[in-house]
Parts: C-alpha cells; sequence; structure tokens
C-alpha cells in the first residue's frame, strides 16, 4: 500500500493526476491516450474518459508531466 496516499500502488513515489483534454469523442480517441501514454517512463494505470474529457494515471517520481502533455498534444487533442 501506499503510504502517502494509501492506494495500492506499490510504488511510494508517485503522484495522482487528472488532466482535461478536449477533442475525445469517442472509445478510440480514449484508447489512443491511453496506449500512448503507457508507453512513456513513469506513467501508469492510464483511463482516459471521452465523456467526463479526462486523463487520470499515475506518475512517478521519475515520470515527466511535460513529456505527458506533449503525447497527448501530438495526437491532436488539447490538454
Amino acid at each position: 500500500m501506499c503510504e502517502s496516499c494509501g492506494c495500492a500502488n506499490q510504488k511510494p513515489e508517485h503522484t495522482h493526476v487528472v488532466l482535461p483534454v478536449g477533442g475525445m469523442s469517442c472509445g478510440h480517441c480514449s484508447a489512443q491516450i491511453e496506449k500512448t501514454l503507457a508507453k512513456l517512463p513513469g506513467v501508469e494505470q492510464v483511463q482516459a474518459d471521452h465523456t467526463a474529457a479526462t486523463v487520470s494515471f499515475v506518475l512517478a517520481t521519475q515520470g515527466d508531466m511535460a513529456a505527458v502533455k506533449a503525447a497527448i498534444d501530438d495526437l491532436g487533442f488539447d490538454v
């Protein structure tokens, strides 16, 4: 269990992030974001929701928020 927040994540140094994402209109859009972000170092448990227009994920300390935003932007979505 995470000591900092009590979640089930086994890695102690991480942050739970929820970002608004504009331009997602379907499940394919959500899946595309999930697949892309899951490949980034330090990004785990990615869940994109086109109906809520958000993406949530766990960002480890070695993760790079700027890289996450750039990846979403490169896919053509607004972050």
